[in-house]
């Protein structure tokens, strides 16, 4: 006996195809290739990426909120490899990084994934533009020499104390950097 083919339309590329009967292999039924499936799998992937992020309305970043590694930037995984998450959206955006070229965040937001706010330069250039940025040193003293309340608990009545935040917002650095100084841990500006 004959089998019957049933027409369908794949749900990736539009194309009508020929399959089986309808209840059989329920998810290759709507795809009409292994391509065409892969290629749904990393479209849903690019899509979960995509509600990883929040657009700043003050500064335009795109704040990542996925996961970040032991230096702060924004990780992802992508086709089962974890890559810098500022990395795959200026390749996505903008194609292949050049060799010997490292990708510099305008906004100094390490955090930011908005290829509008990132740029390929050399090593040299990334560092001297990070150097700008730095704390200066009559900062970095100021810093040490306040008395900062934990923000935990009362503050001891009559001492007028600052939190880490209140101090970050004077001095116009973030407040990790802020706590960093004081607790005499290594800090990039």
């Amino acid at each position: 006996m004959a089998e019957t083919k049933y027409r369908a339309i794949c749900i990736q590329c539009g194309e009508v195809f020929e399959r089986g009967h309808p209840g059989q292999y329920r998810a290759l039924a709507r795809l009409c290739s292994n391509r065409c499936s892969a290629r749904r799998k990393s479209n849903l992937a690019i899509a979960k990426i995509d509600q990883r992020y929040q657009i700043d309305q003050q500064t335009g970043c795109w704040v990542w909120n996925g996961p970040f590694n032991y230096a702060g930037y924004a990780r992802l995984k992508y086709q089962n490899r974890t890559l810098a998450a500022y990395r795959w959206f200026y390749e996505r955006a903008k194609g292949k990084i050049p060799d010997g070229l490292a990708i510099d965040h305008l906004c100094c937001n390490k955090n930011c994934v908005n290829p509008d706010h990132l740029e390929a330069v050399t090593h040299a250039e990334n560092k001297r533009r990070w150097a700008r940025h730095k704390v200066p040193d009559d900062v970095v003293r100021y810093l040490r020499s306040v008395d900062v309340w934990s923000g935990r608990g009362c503050p001891p009545a009559g001492l007028k104390q600052k939190t880490f935040s209140e101090l970050a917002r004077e001095v116009g650095v973030s407040y990790v950097t802020v706590q960093a100084i004081i607790r005499g841990q290594p800090w990039r500006g």
